[in-house]
């Protein structure tokens, strides 16, 4: 026992001395990492697409259609002949809206016609994917080109095959929801997916007439005649098609931000989607003119992407720029304002109302005056100074301007310090709403050059005040086609609106994706690829690299000696107990036979290693499954008290009904619960008695690990979809982490992407059950 004791006071001092050093060495950790940039690409979880440039077109979920109407959608047409309906409708089993087309007999078809060549093109490589749910009447999907039907599927009595069946291909289960994908290639020939079950290879089915060209339509109909009354229900049509990658993005680049990007500012108009030279997007010329420019340049003084105004001095010339907007009542401007000392007339800001002339101007250095090197304001009596102490030219200064048009005044900031408090608008004028903001120079025998960057609006609604103070990530990409739209989503929120590039505010410390999208002249829409990014703000000392790597490989030597010593010596130990336990298992089985009360909390216990189950030590077969029992091993003999077991984590199972037995959630509930460190396995199903929303009340409070199996029913299912929801917002406070369980990678929501994730592999149930445990212990 002494030498016990003592072993355990070597180990805790070695670990004392590690963990110390670990300290020391974090800071300068930090500063090498801040110096570098890390690609995290690899450690990212991408979605896996049939082609990389495949691209979305349309997709009808029918969530916000009426029922008992027809089907809206600008590609969508149905034809419902006498006796026969496609109509919304939903069967009250937890399905959402879909269109039900009925087959009342008679001698046309009942259709629904998805035509994809609305805008003008044709498709020649592309995935069609869509469920549905059928009785045994007759029903096909044709998929059409301008020679007429290219290849079809036909559906009757739970078989699939082609031409009203003469070539059966495989079989399915009748009213249930099933899904399908069918893929095509002009130039190969056609397949499909049933339930994630290829048939036709790669693209093993050819075509039914020669000379294919692009699709053009697809029509979900009926037979003519014959074939049964009926129902065909079908839900989530999604169309994707392959093309050149029109759209790629440039920036942000996938890797670790440690700080802002250099000279770029968020902003309504920070110029980065203009081309060097042109007067810019969104704006337009005003007064003057006639010796003079605005053009954007690069940068200038750690600025990038800057309007650059230049007025001459011949003629009294001047150069007026403004931006027009609708009429706002209240609201603030923002700018970046910078004066070049080589030109000395004054640089101005006007902004006008609905009345004719300006209701507030700005101005800056007005030469030769008494008032040079001051910001000065206007009122009906003339120009006054602000208060500004710092003015100077060939510097960067920020404005901020808050106007009310109910009272006609303004208050005034500069560099973010406020000098004027409801200041009426010039002349009082009576504004009922600013319009038009006007870069001007002062008219007068004098040259003036300045620039302007970050012009920004509040009523913008991917602005926030003061976002223009603070450099952000410059997102920019190149495109192969004319776009007459551009937006942006990051990490999937709601499309933002942008003229071309444009500079975003960077992120908190976390995981990113970004993804830029647009529409041709045609009306066609694109998407880029994701691009995901890590933001890793990091603030640490400027300690030169030579001490940080000396400093770092010193540390790592000396933690990794205390780690050997500490694995040896717990080898030593863990040898030595492990021959005392032996010994002591033999006495206690002996003990057991004689005096059962000495193991005071739990009997000898032994578990089947398939179900989990308790069973009987010399039995040899598992009376609940059935399976064959190996050897029992020295950990399941060893006598357990209730003091020993560790069982803290509560992990809450998120399915949908439909996938139950799939997935054999109660054999995963006994699986789990067997391991130590799993207190409970809740799931709503079987746990609760009272409503969805009571229960997830009082159960995230509790759950440390939320496991999601993700396919198309729980996409479906607005009870899994709400349990999912709710769990992501606690995640994003740090106090719960979310597990994904797919089978196909595009069933898992996109906000959990980058969340850790387990593939269910149903042949080899063992092996799902261990990647499952190791990675909500993770």
């Amino acid at each position: 026992m002494k030498s016990d004791r003592k072993t355990k006071s070597i180990i805790l001092v070695l670990f004392v001395i590690a963990f110390s050093l670990s300290h020391i060495i974090t800071p300068n950790l930090q500063t090498l990492q801040d110096n570098k940039s890390i690609n995290y690409s690899k450690d990212l979880v991408s979605p896996k697409l049939s082609s990389p440039n495949k691209t979305l077109l349309h997709m009808y979920d029918f969530e916000s259609d009426i029922i008992g109407q027809d089907p809206s959608g600008v590609t969508l047409v149905v034809n419902e002949p006498t006796g026969c309906t496609a109509n919304i409708e939903t069967l009250g089993d937890g399905q959402q809206k879909h269109v039900a087309l009925y087959k009342g007999g008679g001698s046309t078809r009942v259709m629904l016609r998805d035509n994809i060549s609305y805008y003008g093109e044709v498709y020649d490589v592309g995935e069609l994917h869509f469920n549905f749910y059928h009785d045994t009447s007759l029903f096909g999907i044709w998929i059409m080109d301008s020679g007429g039907i290219l290849f079809r599927l036909d559906f009757w009595s739970g078989n699939v095959g082609q031409w009203a069946i003469s070539n059966i291909i495989t079989s399915y289960t009748l009213n249930q929801w099933t899904n399908i994908i069918i893929y095509y290639d002009i130039s190969k020939g056609w397949m499909f997916d049933l339930n994630s079950v290829r048939f036709g290879g790669d693209y093993g089915y050819d075509f039914e007439h020669g000379s294919p060209s692009g699709i053009r339509k697809m029509e979900w109909v009926s037979a003519a005649s014959g074939g049964g009354d009926g129902f065909f229900r079908i839900d989530d049509i999604v169309f994707y098609y392959e093309t050149e990658n029109l759209i790629s993005i440039c920036t942000p680049q996938s890797k670790v931000y440690s700080k802002p990007m250099d000279g770029y500012y968020p902003a309504t108009y920070g110029f980065e989607c203009d081309e060097k030279d042109d007067f810019p997007k969104g704006w337009n010329r005003a007064a003057g003119w006639v010796n003079g420019h605005a053009k954007v340049i690069d940068g200038i003084s750690g600025h990038n992407k800057v309007l650059r105004c230049y007025s001459s001095s011949a003629d009294l010339s001047r150069v007026d720029t403004c931006t027009l907007f609708d009429p706002q009542v209240k609201g603030t401007f923002e700018f970046w304002w910078y004066k070049s000392s080589s030109y000395t007339s004054a640089a101005i800001v006007d902004f006008w109302g609905e009345e004719p002339g300006a209701c507030i101007s700005i101005r800056a250095d007005h030469w030769p005056t008494e008032n040079n090197d001051k910001i000065e304001y206007q009122t009906g009596a003339g120009y006054f100074n602000t208060g500004y102490p710092n003015y100077a030219d060939n510097k960067w200064i920020h404005i901020r301007i808050d106007f009310d048009c109910s009272s006609d005044t303004y208050s005034l900031w500069i560099d973010n310090v406020k000098y004027l408090y409801s200041i009426d608008f010039i002349n009082s004028k009576d504004e009922t709403g600013i319009n038009q903001m006007r870069f001007d120079s002062y008219n007068a025998a004098n040259a003036v050059l300045y620039y302007v960057d970050a012009v920004s609006f509040s009523w913008e609604p991917n602005y926030d005040v003061r976002d223009n103070l603070n450099e952000g990530l410059l997102l920019s990409f190149e495109n192969s086609t004319a776009l007459d739209w551009v937006g942006y989503s990051l990490d999937g929120n709601e499309t933002v609106t942008i003229l071309g590039n444009t500079t975003i505010s960077i992120p908190e410390n976390g995981v990113y994706t970004i993804q830029v999208f647009g529409n041709d002249t045609l009306g066609n829409p694109h998407n880029s690829d994701l691009r995901y990014f890590t933001v890793d703000l990091i603030t640490s000392p400027a300690n030169t690299h030579l001490v940080n790597k000396i400093l770092l490989i010193i540390t790592l030597t000396i933690i990794g000696c205390c780690i050997i010593a500490v694995v040896v010596i717990a080898g030593v130990i863990v040898v030595r107990k492990r021959t005392v336990i032996f010994r002591e298992v033999k006495k206690e089985k002996r003990s057991l036979r004689k005096a059962p009360s000495l193991i005071e909390e739990k009997p000898l216990e032994m578990l089947c290693p398939e179900c989990g189950n308790q069973i009987e030590p010399e039995v040899s077969v598992c009376i609940y499954c059935g399976n064959l029992i190996k050897e029992p091993s020295l950990e399941a003999t060893i006598p357990i008290s209730v003091e020993e077991e560790t069982r803290d984590l509560n992990v809450f199972l998120s399915y949908s009904t439909l996938d139950r037995d799939y997935f054999q959630i109660s054999k995963i509930v006994r699986r789990l619960e067997f391991y130590p460190e799993i207190n409970d396995v809740l799931f709503w199903e079987e746990d609760s008695k009272q409503n969805i929303v009571e229960f997830m009340e009082e159960t995230l409070d509790k759950t440390n690990v939320f496991v999601l199996f993700c396919t198309q029913n729980s996409k479906k299912s607005k009870a899994v979809k709400g349990e999912w929801q709710s769990a992501y917002q606690i995640v994003k406070a740090g106090l719960m982490k979310i597990i994904p369980v797919y089978e196909e990678q595009k069933d898992i929501p996109k906000l959990l992407w980058q969340m850790l994730n387990v593939k269910f592999t149903k042949d080899d149930f063992d092996e799902f059950i261990e990647n499952l445990y190791n990675e909500i212990l993770r």
